[in-house]
């Protein structure tokens, strides 16, 4: 029994370790010759034999059984175990700065052909951080993105998403852009930007291969809009 228990923990061991192609056919190796070459004695089936030959294949077969059932445990396990991982490997960017610039263009929306009837700021902004700490076997991809946030008398918060990027590798995780046109204008339907103070900031999802998702956000810029409309 204790050798049967220090099996299962050196195999659970090399699997959770290196859970590759190598390690598990390592484990299935091990567990050939531990099932397939013990001691006959206690593994026979109580009924009468009816020669050698049919209690060894009697025993081929709940061996094969013992192999299978005993590896998908242990993988499944080792599985589960990885997967909890990810919990305690949650860790901050190496660098995180962005820096809006004043807008280019602010305008008011109120031609009575037009749909829209609103205030609109269009900006540009600096983005450098490094996202590579983020990056773990769990990863799939990361979603950036940036938000302008302010307050309105009729709305204590308002969020607008400007600005979105998608990295699908470790080796693009590092993001140095000057001079970012946002990607979505700033609209804000009650006329409130003159004067207001925005916040933006820098967010992220942590898209995972299997698990829950992750979300991080870092207050990085703020400014005061004009109090007058500009071209």
């Amino acid at each position: 029994c204790s050798y049967l228990l220090c099996y299962i923990v050196l195999s659970c061991t090399i699997v959770a370790v290196s859970f590759s192609l190598y390690s598990v056919l390592l484990y299935f190796m091990l567990a050939f010759f531990f099932f397939f070459f013990q001691a006959e004695d206690g593994i026979r089936d109580a009924q009468e034999s009816r020669g050698l030959g049919d209690v060894y294949k009697r025993q081929f077969y709940h061996r094969l059984n013992a192999l299978l059932f005993h590896g998908v445990t242990v993988i499944f396990c080792c599985a589960v175990a990885t997967n909890f991982t990810v919990f305690w490997d949650i860790t901050e960017p190496a660098s995180c700065k962005l820096t809006a610039h004043p807008p280019i263009k602010f305008i008011r929306f109120d031609h009575p052909k037009h749909t829209v009837k609103a205030d609109m700021a269009q900006f540009r902004f600096d983005i450098d951080v490094d996202l590579q700490p983020l990056w773990n076997w769990n990863v799939k991809v990361l979603f950036v993105f940036v938000t302008a946030e302010y307050a309105t008398p009729s709305h204590p918060l308002n969020q607008v998403t400007i600005w979105d990027h998608i990295v699908t590798e470790k080796s693009m995780a590092v993001l140095n852009k000057k001079g970012v046109l946002n990607k979505y204008q700033l609209f804000d339907h009650g006329f409130n930007l003159r004067g207001n103070n925005i916040t933006f900031k820098l967010n992220w999802y942590t898209v995972p291969v299997s698990g829950p998702l992750f979300s991080s956000t870092h207050t990085t810029h703020s400014m005061t809009m004009p109090v007058t409309y500009m071209n």
